[in-house]
């Protein structure tokens, strides 16, 4: 499973706007409705999933990345996107630092065993020291996908 089979570029904000937990949901949900990935009839449905998922412990895996993901009942598929933040947001992460990369993943109730092999490949990608800083370098949508690739596979 690679990241470019998963991320399309269209789905990498390199400057998210908003600077809370919550717009940064926000953002990321809307470029999944804006791509087709997600019907909008489903937006608020997809915003309660996330927050109700943070509720039961962040998501702020620490190393300046984060992992909010929302199981939604018909929506099709498994759908990532990706927002990179230059000042950091606050997700309460697990080493208390600010968030510099938000890898979202929105999913249908079937995609159990596929949104445990991406929360893996996701989760070895920001276990290297300064994950998100690293990822704050890419200049294009590709890059951040290719940089992902590469830190996925130490």
């Amino acid at each position: 499973m690679r990241f470019s089979d998963l991320l399309d570029p269209e789905n990498v904000i390199l400057d998210l706007a908003a600077s809370e937990r919550s717009g940064v949901f926000e953002e990321l949900t809307d470029r999944l409705i804006g791509s087709s990935r997600i019907v909008a009839a489903k937006r608020q449905e997809v915003l309660t999933a996330l927050a109700a998922r943070e509720e039961l412990g962040t998501t702020g895996i620490g190393r300046g990345v984060a992992i909010p993901h929302a199981k939604v009942n018909g929506v099709a598929g498994l759908h990532l996107a990706v927002g990179l933040h230059r000042g950091g947001v606050d997700f309460r992460a697990v080493d208390g630092d600010a968030v510099h990369a938000v890898v979202l993943i929105v999913r249908s109730e079937k995609q159990d065993e596929a949104h445990l092999r991406v929360l893996k490949k996701i989760s070895q990608a920001g276990r290297h020291r300064d994950c998100g800083s690293f990822l704050l370098q890419a200049k294009t949508a590709q890059e951040v996908i290719d940089m992902l690739e590469e830190l996925g596979h130490g």
